[in-house]
């Protein structure tokens, strides 16, 4: 019988947890597979492996450890997406994250099949912009010549955009800009009881909860700033940080110097922060440097009020201040206190701005629109072979 399906091929770096692995994952989940067969290159493992298996898609590892660009092993990288695209005929290269991009990008042009460059990073940001956020801008110093093998850039900000018109790395019309996406709808149920009990959070404290790397860039040690100002007006409050990173040895140790132990509580990875989000009251994320956040939305998704950074991203125009979220500077904790205090005295407040940041995201980021808006991009490229 005749496969009339489109087939993809996705390539990522990893596929552990990530915004980048989490985006893939829920466009593989949500899209028609009666008209796509999709597929995965990825380097090594990680969480979201299983999860891909269970999906019945396609995977293929092109190698089993991390490689830089620079690498020899690139040459073999690129043989045998190569190979893998001629073997089961590739019509799109999909890239994530730009080392993928780099080897798929190349192994897709020798083999005359089109390219889709999806960015979740932060290559096309202006380097100095990095610098103050404690990213090494140097690592996508050559991002604008790889650029060059794409057949359309998808970016999530108009920063982005706006370098890559400014900077004439591509064309108005070779950039898609789309928001991620994520199912509107959380139906599971959560033993809040059990979920305390486990990470040791009295019931009568109310969540305030944060999820990212912990690095530099994502700014959780103002996360603790904001706790030890923020309880010192009520102090039956918790702040639970979830993620894991290169400061978090440090951040813990900082914690127990200003004996805030009781308020900020680190729990490590958490393979479901839905959950948490379930139980908690207020969500956080005080970042220097971020795109579109997956979890943001998800909190939001879930009429948990929202508090992020001001002019990071896109949130200075996909939120509005006061309405569906908060706004804030990410260098003044006291405002992120001031502001988390005023929705724990006014629930009624705190509804209002929850319930209206459900609606935008059910309006704005359903992974079905995300989705029919990336097969429509497919059936336009392969349109031009």
């Amino acid at each position: 019988m005749k496969n009339n399906k489109l087939r993809v091929l996705h390539v990522i770096k990893t596929l552990s947890l990530g915004g980048a692995e989490v985006n893939l994952f829920n466009l593989s989940q949500a899209i028609d597979t009666n008209k796509f067969e999709i597929h995965i290159g990825y380097s090594y493992g990680g969480e979201f492996e299983t999860r891909f298996k269970q999906l019945g898609v396609r995977l293929f590892k092109y190698s089993n450890t991390a490689y830089k660009v620079k690498s020899l092993a690139s040459l073999i990288i690129i043989f045998r997406i190569l190979r893998y695209i001629f073997k089961n005929k590739i019509q799109i290269v999909h890239t994530h994250n730009f080392n993928a991009h780099v080897w798929g990008g190349i192994a897709a042009r020798l083999s005359g099949v089109k390219v889709i460059e999806h960015v979740h990073d932060y290559r096309y940001e202006e380097p100095l912009y990095l610098e103050k956020r404690g990213v090494r801008p140097d690592q996508f110093r050559l991002a604008k010549y790889f650029a060059k093998l794409s057949d359309s850039i998808v970016v999530l900000t108009k920063n982005n955009k706006n370098l890559l018109l400014r900077n004439r790395i591509a064309s108005d019309r070779k950039i898609k800009m789309l928001l991620n996406g994520i199912n509107p709808k959380f139906n599971q149920s959560v033993d809040g009881y059990e979920l305390r009990k486990k990470h040791c959070i009295p019931a009568d404290r109310r969540i305030i909860f944060a999820a990212a790397r912990i690095s530099q860039e994502k700014n959780i040690g103002a996360v603790i700033d904001i706790a030890e100002i923020s309880v010192q007006r009520c102090d039956k409050v918790i702040f639970v940080i979830a993620g894991d990173g290169p400061l978090k040895n440090e951040l813990e140790e900082n914690v127990k110097k200003r004996n805030l132990d009781n308020i900020v509580r680190f729990i490590g990875f958490c393979p479901n922060v839905k959950e948490f989000l379930k139980i908690s009251n207020i969500f956080i994320q005080p970042t220097l440097l971020e795109l579109h956040s997956i979890t943001m939305i998800e909190a939001m998704s879930m009429g948990v009020p929202v508090l992020v950074s001001q002019g990071v991203g896109c949130n200075d125009y996909f939120i509005t201040h006061g309405e569906n979220g908060f706004l804030l500077d990410p260098y003044k904790p006291e405002v992120w206190a001031q502001t988390i205090n005023l929705l724990l005295d006014n629930q009624s407040l705190s509804n209002t701005i929850g319930n209206a940041g459900s609606k935008l995201i059910e309006n704005e980021c359903d992974i079905k629109k995300t989705v029919k808006n990336i097969e429509n991009l497919y059936y336009d490229l392969v349109s031009t072979m």
